[in-house]
């Protein structure tokens, strides 16, 4: 009985599949199977997920199998003979789910076949021991508690996305080096991740506060991605806290600040840049109200100078670090660069400005002003 694995990869989101040859038992081995059973389903906690709910009743009964061999440290669980690419589908569909398993790298599994009920052994490769796992639970939670505690339950769902989204940013660093990045223990513990650690630490934030939201992988800009889908008053949005980041997109920052860009944001604006590989339906989100711009009186469908140079007004005498607008179409958002930054009567506004700090998301048409 020789096994086949599935292993996370470090840096990509891809799991390559190590193929062997599959060895299928004759003679003997149905005293083999006879001895192992047969799949025994187990209750489903996943009813409310989103990836679960797009699965068919028999990936549904697999992929609440595959969650509790998670869960609970199971080895050699039987199951029934799937196709390859369908248990993958399921692994990627738990995980798109559960941002939260740490512990676990990948799967292994053998097939059997007595030539009348064919079943498969399935196996987590687990990273370290229950015990261990259990201690480095107990120091997430404590770090969750402390990173949930400025934002209630209670408060509206935009707030939500928005604190998570902000404390991303400031807390975690982008680091392709960080241990750990592939999962939550790099961001709660060290502070330093990739964008697998952002999106699923996003994830276990928004299970917390009561936000239906699924772990996304794909490509961003031709490179392997992941980012998530987040349901805000009953309506689908886009979040990615990497992007959010203003030092991935230009490491040559001075300081690391806030991109409001991919907060909420909608299909037509995520497909400029992101390009989903998931087995499952995505929904087309095309509501804006809960978008950042929209919802903080800072889009702009009209180039109304004095809005507008109220609102980076505003922020400068408030004290904040910067402003961001964005703007309906690509001609409002150049006639408002000119105006304000090539043609400086940014000054005329944010009285002893010495001088213009800006950066230009020209994909989303978001201008940023910082005030350092």
């Amino acid at each position: 009985m020789e096994r086949k694995t599935v292993k996370k990869n470090t840096r990509a989101l891809l799991l390559p599949v190590l193929f062997s040859a599959m060895l299928l038992l004759s003679g003997c081995s149905s005293h083999l199977s006879l001895f192992l059973g047969h799949q025994k389903d187990v209750e489903s906690i996943s009813k409310e997920k989103y990836a679960y709910s797009c699965l068919s009743i028999e990936e549904k009964k697999l992929y609440d199998i595959m969650l509790d061999s998670f869960l609970n440290f199971k080895k050699d669980v039987v199951i029934k003979t799937v196709a390859p690419d369908v248990l993958e589908k399921i692994f990627y569909a738990v995980f798109a789910d559960y941002g939260g398993l740490f512990w676990v790298s990948g799967y292994n599994y053998s097939s059997i076949n007595d030539g009348e009920s064919p079943n498969m052994l399935f196996s987590p490769d687990l990273t370290m021991t229950k015990k261990e796992k259990e201690e480095k639970e107990a120091l997430v939670e404590k770090a969750k508690k402390e990173w949930l505690s400025g934002i209630s339950k209670d408060s509206p769902d935009f707030y939500k996305s928005l604190y998570v989204y902000e404390n991303l940013v400031s807390k975690v660093d982008y680091d392709e080096n960080a241990p750990d990045s592939q999962n939550i223990l790099s961001v709660f513990l060290n502070g330093k991740s990739v964008c697998q650690g952002y999106a699923d630490a996003a994830g276990v934030l928004f299970d917390e506060l009561g936000i239906k939201n699924v772990i996304l992988r794909g490509t961003a800009q031709g490179e392997p991605h992941a980012w998530n889908l987040i349901m805000l008053d009953n309506e689908w949005y886009f979040f990615d806290a990497t992007w959010g980041n203003s030092r991935f997109l230009d490491k040559s920052a001075e300081k690391k600040t806030v991109n409001y860009a991919y907060l909420n944001v909608t299909t037509e604006e995520m497909e400029k840049t992101h390009i989903i590989d998931m087995d499952i339906p995505i929904p087309n989100c095309t509501a804006t109200e809960n978008n950042y711009y929209n919802k903080m009186g800072l889009f702009f469908e009209s180039l109304d100078k004095a809005s507008i140079g109220r609102a980076f007004s505003n922020s400068y005498r408030s004290g904040d670090s910067q402003c961001s607008v964005k703007f309906k179409t690509p001609t409002l958002y150049y006639q408002a660069v000119d105006f304000f930054v090539r043609k400086g009567n940014l000054g005329r506004y944010c009285e002893g400005l010495s001088y213009i700090y800006y950066n230009e998301r020209r994909d989303v048409l978001v201008l940023t002003i910082y005030f350092f």
